[in-house]
């Protein structure tokens, strides 16, 4: 069922968020590393990403390398990881980036399926600014022109300022 989270979807505190797409090359990989800019220092809070067709160890697009970089962000040394069922068992937060991938991460993890699993996958369309929706949809812009990947990009970062403000009362803070 798709749905965006409330107060009571999640636990007090989150640990760890994943990021899910297709092949961990555009981007999950994108979300990852604008997660990772945007989060206060003393954030105590595992970022990661994941494809649900990944190949272990391929590249960035050059298109998603380009467009970090336009930003100030450095992905010349992601490698894709494919999602596996201890990293949906591990992860406090699972965040896709179309509604395919849902069902995608609870076939991959079919033993882990159930109210706790589940509760924890939302679509990262849910934290949109303009028009949050469990069916917004990041585009995928692999195989796409430069244009694309900016554009896939910007609706990423457009959702992230949502979500940390969603994530901030959820965090530990190492002391300082």
């Amino acid at each position: 069922m798709s749905r965006c989270p409330c107060e009571a979807d999640l636990p007090p505190v989150i640990r760890s968020v994943g990021f899910v797409c297709t092949g961990n090359i555009c981007r999950s990989a994108m979300a990852e590393a604008i997660l990772k800019d945007l989060l206060p220092d003393n954030a105590e809070l595992r970022v990661l990403s994941f494809g649900t067709l990944a190949r272990p160890g391929n590249p960035a697009t050059d298109g998603t390398v380009i467009t970090a970089r336009e930003t100030g962000l450095d992905l010349s040394s992601h490698r894709a990881t494919p999602l596996s069922a201890d990293a949906v068992k591990s992860l406090d937060l699972i965040l896709t980036m179309e509604s395919h991938h849902r069902f995608d991460v609870l076939n991959i993890a079919p033993e882990a399926d159930g109210p706790d699993v589940d509760g924890k996958i939302f679509n990262l369309g849910c934290f949109a600014p303009d028009d949050p929706s469990a069916f917004r949809e990041i585009e995928d812009p692999y195989g796409g022109s430069l244009h694309d990947y900016r554009r896939c990009f910007m609706d990423i970062r457009e959702c992230m300022g949502s979500l940390v403000d969603f994530l901030e009362p959820r965090l530990l803070r190492k002391p300082d």
